[in-house]
């Protein structure tokens, strides 16, 4: 068929969202490193920012990809979140 399954829709775009998200990391810390007058690492901030972007979508994406409906969707990705946050639903 002409399909594509979900692995290989999740694998090529979080490469693709890679590119993105990088340039995106560093020009949020280098308008906001000076401006605050931060005294970090800058590399390290831009490398964190970066992963947890990639994090938050890819785990949006295999939500997605995982849950048929929208709505079981949002109950999944609720529950998911207040996992990490450490309050159960």
């Amino acid at each position: 068929g002409g399909n594509y399954s979900s692995t290989a829709y999740f694998i090529s775009k979080t490469l693709v969202e890679m590119q993105l998200s990088l340039l995106v990391a560093i020009e949020i810390w280098c308008i906001t490193y000076w401006a605050i007058e931060f005294q970090g690492n800058i590399v390290y901030l831009v490398l964190v920012t970066f992963a947890l972007q990639l994090v938050a979508a890819s785990t949006t994406l295999l939500i997605s990809c995982l849950v048929p409906q929208a709505k079981a969707a949002m109950v999944c990705l609720q529950q998911h979140i207040s996992s990490l946050n450490g309050h159960p639903l």
